[in-house]
């Protein structure tokens, strides 16, 4: 995958902290880039700014949807799933499941 793909959503989401739509659609690009470009995600910092996203809108049901997804996505490489669980994400995916369980 290209790094540049992955670097430019990283940069949006840096940007655009407030934005809750910009978080939510970079979420959702990254969940589907995981696949191939789990690496990449990693090292530009994607597990923090997906966290970040998460914490900054815990309410916004679509944003906590994606950024499952993505961690989901992500954690299925050994390294990611240390990351994501040493960041705290263990915690901000129950939290979701637990403001969204209907």
């Amino acid at each position: 995958i290209e790094r540049g793909a992955v670097a430019t959503l990283l940069q949006a989401m840096d940007r655009h902290k407030t934005d809750a739509s910009i978080q939510e659609a970079a979420c959702s690009a990254l969940a589907h880039l995981a696949g191939n470009g789990a690496n990449a995600i990693r090292a530009g910092g994607g597990v923090a700014a997906v966290l970040h996203a998460m914490e900054a809108f815990p309410y916004h049901r679509a944003l906590q949807e994606s950024a499952c997804w993505a961690l989901g996505n992500l954690s299925a490489a050994q390294e990611n799933a240390v990351r994501i669980a040493g960041a705290g994400g263990v915690e901000c995916v129950l939290g979701a499941m637990q403001r969204f369980a209907d």
